[in-house]
């Protein structure tokens, strides 16, 4: 009979040590994700504003180059315009 009650007794004692366990367990894996959602929602910001810095470093970079682009056909034109008169005054015999 005092078998029993051990046995038991032990029985017992193990079920609430398991529950405990479960329960540490849930806590710490509970614990482990709000750590990792946190991780996860900072990194998500930071890809956010880097987007943001790269989307206005690609917008300045567009206006500087049709910025350019204008200098470039206005000097076109200017070479144009030169040659052209180059070759009227190289047919009058002016140069």
């Amino acid at each position: 009979m005092k078998k029993i009650i051990v046995s038991a007794v032990m029985v017992f004692t193990m079920t609430i040590a398991n529950t405990q366990s479960k329960k540490e367990q849930i806590g710490n894996l509970t614990f482990s994700l709000d750590s990792l959602n946190q991780l996860l929602s900072k990194n998500q910001q930071d890809f956010e504003l880097e987007m943001d810095k790269s989307s206005i470093t690609i917008k300045n970079l567009n206006t500087q180059l049709i910025r350019l682009n204008s200098i470039n056909d206005s000097i076109n034109i200017q070479l144009i315009t030169k040659g052209v008169s180059n070759v009227s005054c190289f047919i009058l015999g002016l140069k």
